[in-house]
């Protein structure tokens, strides 16, 4: 299980934070394609990413706010499961029918390391036993961008290696200001999305 603390936010990815991405030094990843199988429920995650059916479901939330309740949002523990695809060119997806949901993604990842007796926070190139995943990606959608910022928590004591990593890496983070209003999961945004093109598509009739 993962704990993951995260928030989206409508419109091209900032300067600012481009420019903090490139001093913490966040390796950028390839530009990948995911497609995702949309349910009435936020708490239920399907898609398909590079030849493997995903599905993840929320185990429990709770609100989080940072030690000096600058930053606020809701951390959710999800369970995670993965199935190869036979034939991963072909879009499993297809034959069910629902809304689905395609998204190019540009990610940014770095890797932090967490001393359990010091509580110092490190950037690490190699696994570590307990720390931190910091990830911002750009997101599009029909040409619509948005883009994202999560802390993923690895190891023991996932809700203090949060409000660690919360202060030490986002301490000089100069972009909009994360809170909760803007903290939700993958399928709750996937939802607003849908929700949002629905208007659009009745107010074109």
């Amino acid at each position: 299980m993962s704990l993951e603390l995260r928030w989206f936010f409508e419109g091209p990815l900032p300067d600012k934070v481009e420019e903090w991405l490139h001093k913490k030094e966040f390796e950028k990843e390839t530009l990948r394609t995911d497609t995702y199988l949309l349910f009435p429920s936020s708490e239920l995650g399907v898609k398909i990413r590079e030849g493997k059916l995903e599905i993840k479901y929320l185990v429990t939330a709770e609100e989080f706010h940072s030690e000096d309740s600058r930053i606020s949002g809701r951390t959710e523990m999800w369970r995670k499961s993965s199935l190869p695809l036979k034939d991963p060119s072909t879009n499993h997806l297809q034959v069910i029918k629902g809304p689905q949901i395609t998204v190019e993604k540009e990610r940014y990842r770095r890797l932090y390391g967490i001393n359990p007796s010091t509580k110092i926070v490190i950037p690490s190139n190699k696994k570590v036993a307990q720390g931190i995943i910091v990830e911002v990606t750009k997101l599009t959608i029909d040409g619509i961008q948005w883009w994202t910022i999560a802390l993923d928590a690895l190891g023991e004591n996932q809700k203090e290696c949060l409000q660690l990593g919360v202060k030490s890496v986002l301490n000089d983070y100069q972009g909009p200001k994360p809170k909760k209003e803007k903290s939700y999961s993958y399928p709750k945004w996937l939802s607003i999305i849908h929700d949002e093109k629905r208007v659009r598509d009745l107010e074109s009739l």
